[in-house]
């Protein structure tokens, strides 16, 4: 079936061609990341309060490649989905009254995000989301 541009069949999804390095394409509840000519597809939500991620930084860490929630600054592996830093305060400002109070809302502390099996055929995205877990292929 296909749902505004948006190819769906079971649990896959086609997001269309593969963006340009360094850039990003969000359908619906997935997003792919062509991150130095590898691709990986995440929900765009943060795990903690659901926020959106479509906008966070994506750096190179020890260990791999992680997207920042760009409201409480934690890093989520875009490889495993792995908080690799989980911060319990707001804007990435750590404090000890707000940090009690964001530890009692949203996910559990160090919730990982949600990464998806991601393969590219023909210039295309697909995305299986019902594989989570582990997510990354080269972009050509």
């Amino acid at each position: 079936a296909t749902r505004g541009g948006l190819q769906l069949r079971m649990a896959s999804q086609n997001l269309g061609s593969v963006p340009p390095a360094g850039e990003r394409k969000v359908e619906g509840d997935v997003m792919a990341v062509n991150h130095k000519g590898t691709v990986y597809a995440l929900s765009p939500k943060c795990p903690h309060l659901g926020l959106p991620m479509k906008t966070g930084e994506i750096t190179d860490e020890a260990g791999g490649p992680c997207i920042t929630c760009k409201f409480h600054n934690s890093k989520f592996s875009l490889e495993t989905g792995k908080a690799v830093q989980w911060t319990t305060g707001v804007m990435g400002v750590e404090n000890a009254f707000i940090g009690n109070i964001m530890g009692k809302v949203g996910g559990a502390p160090n919730s990982p995000a949600t990464v998806y099996a991601v393969s590219v055929e023909e210039g295309n995205i697909l995305v299986d989301t019902s594989s989570t877990g582990k997510s990354g292929v080269p972009a050509a």
